[in-house]
């Protein structure tokens, strides 16, 4: 046994020092007694203390002290990989979610949604999400966005170029793009947003830097994410700029260039970046690309079909960081020439 178990009898025995009124039928207490003197019999008198049934939660601060020491002394194992450097203490990387609400401040002003005109001069349709990526050693100025190359074609099916959302000193406005680079083997696509000639435009948005692209090191299951984006045509009602935050977890990595995420993405949340949560050691890992369908099939009474239609699984596919990042500095080199 442990020594803070070892120590658990007594630490309940000292709860309450206060004895029960005689004949008590108190149901929240129950009678401790130590026996009698030698040679007396029963009904003898007998010294007897009250403890009351929840007073063992007052201990709980010495229990918890008492087992800090046992694990400080090394009385049970701890993988290396999940605890601090205070011994017997998780590390800050092995709690899921941790630090959510400061990178989700952050990530939604990296977002960026992909929009079409409408078929009024008014309305917009939105048909993906994507994110600012800040220059690499080719070119150190240069902001791009990177969102899928599906996105991107769905503007071309419509004979329509695509318009980054963007966050100005003058509010949200739109900006049409140019598209940089196209890697259709892993739904890559890189624009650029175009200023009209002597504009001057204070772009607040904050580019993903190039830091935070994770050499696949971060794609461990069951390490949580946050999914940041557009879906269901949500995050741009009034012509304000609100992306939506989802959480998630790293569901399977089979070193392959595609991973697959267990959280809710929905039509829209085409071009999201993936962020990896930890101890200040955030990390883009991927972007999310398509989601995983299951279907629903219905029969009539008589055996026959009578429905079948896809519905959303609850898994996502994610093309790697390193392969964006790739896309990216071929992407610069035609900004740098």
């Amino acid at each position: 046994m442990y020594p803070p178990l070892r120590a658990l009898p007594l630490i309940l025995s000292k709860c309450v020092p206060l004895s029960p009124k005689k004949g008590s039928r108190d149901p929240e207490t129950r009678r401790v007694c130590a026996g009698g003197a030698k040679g007396q019999g029963e009904g003898s008198f007998q010294v007897c203390r009250s403890i009351n049934i929840y007073s063992p939660l007052r201990a709980l601060p010495l229990i918890l002290s008492l087992l800090a020491l046992s694990l400080s002394n090394g009385s049970l194992p701890a993988r290396a990989d999940i605890v601090s450097d205070v011994k017997g203490l998780p590390h800050p990387d092995s709690i899921t979610f941790l630090g959510a609400e400061r990178v989700a401040s952050n990530l939604v002003r990296a977002v960026f949604v992909v929009q079409v005109p409408g078929d009024s001069s008014n309305d917009w349709q939105t048909i993906g999400s994507g994110f600012f990526v800040g220059g690499t050693q080719t070119a150190r100025t240069a902001v791009v966005g990177v969102t899928c190359h599906h996105v991107v074609e769905i503007a071309a099916r419509l004979n329509k170029e695509p318009y980054a959302g963007i966050n100005t000193e003058n509010g949200f406005r739109r900006s049409r793009c140019r598209l940089l680079y196209v890697d259709a083997t892993n739904d890559i696509a890189v624009l650029a947003p175009i200023h009209n000639a002597g504009e001057n435009i204070e772009v607040e948005n904050l580019p993903i830097p190039l830091d935070m692209f994770d050499d696949g090191s971060s794609l461990v299951e069951g390490k949580g994410v946050l999914i940041t984006g557009y879906p269901l045509a949500l995050g741009t009602e009034d012509d304000r700029n609100h992306p939506i935050v989802r959480f998630g977890m790293i569901a399977q990595n089979a070193g392959k260039g595609v991973f697959l995420i267990d959280g809710m993405a929905s039509h829209g949340n085409s071009g999201s970046p993936v962020i990896t949560l930890g101890d200040n050691n955030d990390r883009l890992v991927g972007m999310i690309r398509s989601v995983v369908t299951d279907r629903i099939t219905l029969f009539d009474g008589n055996g026959a079909l009578s429905a079948d239609f896809p519905y959303n699984a609850g898994l996502a596919r994610a093309v790697r960081a390193s392969l964006i990042l790739d896309a990216v500095k071929k992407a610069e080199r035609k900004l740098s020439e």
